[in-house]
């Protein structure tokens, strides 16, 4: 059975852009570094979490999850790594009934990207007024609204009359306006590893970057429909950012259909929970006791093909000593997931100048996490190394 990547490569991939804004088959070799030029999916090492999905949609009734605190580590194994799931078999949920979650695409991937912080490369003055513009044209509907009161009362609105969507449309458009009439070397100054730093909070590790791509009909994928951006500190956590609405900054709309401020609400949400499974197959990915395993698809002793193509080499975890810990050790049955999955935190060590790790090893090193609780359970605690597929 072929995977969501093996059926990228062969069927391309519907975009949206400025000049194809109903949509246009492209191959999935047109995503590429905006520096390099390089495709991105070429060096990418690939995971399949059906069942992290499963074991987080159905095997658990947590209802509410963030981002910021419910992920111990969502640092990349990997500096391009895909990670797709299958849809769910059900949603359990302590608030609703058990259901089948036929909102949910059949099957979605993101390709994420991590690049150091010290090395990112800002978005030019240009590139921000284009896309705060296109966000601006979803809320036209809303400021045609909030111009029409004012008329009607002869005045300007107070912010206190104003809606949470109007009140969030005069921000984009003071933030527009404010950066469209910057001299460029002030937002050149503004736009520095120094100043983003400082809004938040501590200077980060990492910059991720991410597309998301969701397949709703079986070989029709559409993407890449949202785009995943956020900082990583030098334990593996996200540094949180938030928008004037309080709406989480990692997820952003790369669509350019003109959705209205509650449609956006609503699928920011919804697209939120597809990433859920994606980060919690990070966090386990650097738990010591979760297998990872490559799956290389030999029949009869040679590789298969989907399309003509061989197919993609990708990994899986298994998380059933994990199962065996949160059951045991953590109540998981009783006191929920969120509460059971106590992680200590990996961290990185810098080795890079000095002497280096052992006398003549240098560069940085992540040090793994581990559940609390492993060997009390009986389970055995075995290191692991994650390989990458062949090339």
């Amino acid at each position: 059975m072929s995977r969501l990547i093996d059926r990228l490569y062969a069927h391309g991939m519907v975009s949206f852009g400025p000049e194809h804004p109903q949509g246009k088959h492209l191959p999935v070799e047109a995503l590429t570094d905006h520096l390099t030029g390089k495709p991105l999916f070429a060096d990418a090492t690939a995971f399949v979490v059906d069942n992290v999905t499963e074991y987080l949609f159905a095997e658990n009734d947590q209802e509410h999850w963030t981002f910021e605190e419910d992920f111990p580590c969502v640092m990349l194994p990997f500096h391009t790594t895909w990670i797709e799931t299958r849809r769910a078999s059900k949603i359990c949920s302590s608030a609703y009934p058990t259901r089948v979650p036929t909102e949910h695409p059949l099957a979605w991937g993101v390709l994420l990207v991590a690049d150091r912080f010290r090395d990112t490369i800002f978005p030019g003055q240009a590139v921000i007024v284009e896309q705060m513009g296109r966000l601006l044209d979803s809320y036209r509907p809303v400021l045609d609204r909030a111009v029409q009161r004012s008329q009607q009362l002869g005045r300007r609105l107070q912010w206190e009359e104003c809606s949470k969507e109007e009140q969030m449309a005069a921000h984009i458009v003071q933030h527009s306006t404010t950066v469209a009439q910057m001299p460029p070397e002030q937002f050149r100054s503004l736009m520095s590893h120094e100043v983003v730093s400082h809004i938040l909070g501590r200077p980060p590790m990492w910059t991720v970057t991410g597309w998301m791509f969701l397949e709703y009909q079986r070989g029709r994928i559409v993407g890449p429909a949202v785009q995943v951006c956020f900082y990583v500190d030098g334990t593996g956590k996200v540094i949180p950012v938030t928008a004037p609405d309080g709406s989480p900054r990692h997820l952003t709309f790369s669509s350019w259909q003109p959705f209205s401020y509650d449609e956006q609400c609503n699928l920011q949400e919804g697209l939120a929970a597809l990433l859920f499974p994606v980060w919690l197959a990070l966090s386990f990915c650097h738990c010591k006791n979760v297998e990872v395993v490559p799956q290389h698809h030999l029949q009869r002793g040679k590789p298969q093909r989907y399309r003509g193509r061989p197919r993609v080499v990708y990994h899986t975890l298994n998380i059933h000593p994990m199962r065996r810990v949160l059951q045991g050790e953590g109540h998981s049955a009783s006191t929920g997931l969120k509460r059971a999955l106590s992680i200590c935190r990996g961290h990185f060590k810098d080795y890079a100048q000095g002497k280096g790790l052992f006398g003549k090893l240098h560069g940085l090193y992540w040090w793994e996490q581990h559940l609390r609780g492993a060997s009390q359970s009986g389970v055995s605690v075995a290191d692991y190394a994650v390989q990458a597929p062949p090339r």
